[in-house]
């Protein structure tokens, strides 16, 4: 079972075995295309991607399996203790942007074909 929380005053995702094993990870996906999702999140993420940065690639990672924002919610941990839902206008900003960009790319790989 996989639960957020804080250890040491720090933000942690971590994950629980029924053997009571427990791990940290940084993200991970559960569900469908779990597998898929995890191998993009480690492909493209690096330590010094600051918040904003971040926040675009959960949805650009959620983007792979959901279709649209209004089914997207994301939360931040912060150092201070606080966890906050990133504002729906804002996801939809990131997701309205990346979907183009994906749109563009299909059709200009579609042209290249014919």
């Amino acid at each position: 079972m996989f639960f957020g929380g804080f250890m040491d005053g720090k933000p942690g995702l971590y994950l629980t075995e029924p053997s009571g094993a427990c791990t940290q990870w940084k993200g991970n996906a559960i569900g469908r295309n779990a597998t898929q999702l995890r191998e993009y999140m480690e492909k493209n993420y690096t330590e010094d991607k600051d918040k904003e940065a971040t926040i675009r690639l959960a949805v650009e990672t959620l983007l792979e399996v959901v279709e649209g924002s209004e089914h997207l919610d994301v939360c931040v941990m912060s150092e201070n203790g606080r966890i906050d839902m990133v504002e729906e206008e804002k996801l939809k900003a990131i997701y309205d942007e990346l979907k183009e960009k994906k749109d563009a790319a299909e059709a200009a790989k579609k042209k290249k074909a014919d």
